[in-house]
């Protein structure tokens, strides 16, 4: 981190926007002030809407969600439905194991 936070928001800013956020858990997060923050390394309240020095960062913000809503659900619902898809295989798999697992119980048993 530098020591101009305004600046280090500004490139968190870019990143979120670009989709290559440092931390990966903010892939497919709507972009806030919060977010914003948070993704810079500070804390989720450093970005106000009151303070004058980051009313332009704010407006940037404002404005991308502004333009990007639609294309932002369209993140959220491709990356949901990878997680959907993990999911069903990795429920698959252990149906797979559950089945050999009893395959194996009934041959002891026998």
């Amino acid at each position: 981190m530098s020591n101009n936070k305004l600046k280090d928001c500004w490139d968190a800013f870019e990143r979120l926007k670009k989709g290559i956020p440092n931390n990966k858990e903010y892939l497919g997060e709507p972009i806030t002030n919060s977010l914003v923050s948070k993704e810079a390394g500070l804390d989720a309240g450093y970005v106000k809407n009151a303070r004058p020095s980051h009313k332009e960062l704010v407006e940037a913000i404002v404005e991308y969600n502004k333009v990007n809503v639609e294309t932002n659900l369209k993140k959220k619902i491709e990356v949901l439905e990878l997680k959907l898809k993990a999911e069903e295989e990795k429920s698959e798999m252990l149906k797979k194991e559950r089945d050999e697992a009893y395959k194996r119980e009934i041959l002891v048993i026998r």
